[in-house]
């Protein structure tokens, strides 16, 4: 609801406010975050890419990679939702293009994956997420 939203929103600020440190380690945290991020997609578009692999991509890959970009992406939204000063630093860090990176390499490797195409395994694994 609006109040809890208001009322996470005031301890968070008050516990990066006496701790200022947090929103240096959060920016020492992100080039991580974004680095995983990055090395699960693009492993899933190699695997797509490499022909011997491309037909046996397999379905739960797919999910499992989408799902843990999903979580990293909801969790990094939901801190900025409730401390906006912590997107300054998602800014500086580059998650917005590291988002779309690891968005199109998912959209590539399934559309290359031959057994995977047009599946909408995207789709479905963000939509059970977002439930």
């Amino acid at each position: 609801s609006a109040v809890d939203l208001v009322l996470t929103q005031r301890v968070m600020r008050n516990v990066f406010q006496s701790q200022p440190k947090y929103l240096n380690d959060l920016g020492e945290a992100l080039p991580l975050v974004c680095g995983a991020m990055n090395a699960a997609s693009l492993q899933l578009m190699r695997q797509a890419l490499d022909d011997a692999h491309a037909s046996t991509l397999s379905a739960d890959s797919v999910r499992d990679t989408c799902l843990y970009l999903s979580d990293c992406a909801l969790t990094l939204l939901a801190l900025m939702r409730v401390y906006h000063e912590s997107a300054v630093v998602c800014w500086r860090h580059s998650l917005l293009q590291t988002l779309a990176a690891t968005h199109c390499q998912l959209v590539a490797a399934t559309r290359r994956g031959s057994a995977l195409h047009d599946t909408g395994l995207i789709d479905d694994a963000l939509q059970k997420r977002l439930r």
